[in-house]
């Protein structure tokens, strides 16, 4: 995507329309050189984009987070499962042995 004062040309749509990044993104832009940050167009819709200053306009490349949020649950989800089978393999075990020591002789 680029865009400039006067014009605009735009790959990214939503909803059948051009997607643009709030003005203060450009404003520091204009002021810093360049931004990389998270957006969000729209709820349950995020983006991280990167906005660069070029030829007296603007660049802007991103894409959505959505594989990358989805990855993270996953992620989370199978780091809970492995912590409950590691106590699960390692605990119980050691339970029983215990259980049998304690249990009076018949």
């Amino acid at each position: 995507m680029r865009w400039s004062e006067s014009r605009m040309k735009s790959s990214a749509q939503f909803e059948g329309r051009a997607v643009i990044p709030p003005s203060g993104v450009f404003a520091h832009v204009r002021d810093h050189g360049s931004e990389m940050i998270s957006w969000q167009p729209a709820d349950g819709v995020r983006s991280a984009i990167v906005v660069d200053s070029f030829h007296g306009g603007y660049v802007v490349a991103g894409r959505s987070l959505t594989g990358t949020e989805q990855a993270k649950s996953a992620l989370g989800l199978w780091a809970i499962f492995g912590w409950a089978a590691a106590v699960l393999l390692a605990g119980g075990p050691s339970l029983i042995v215990q259980r049998a020591r304690w249990s009076p002789a018949a």
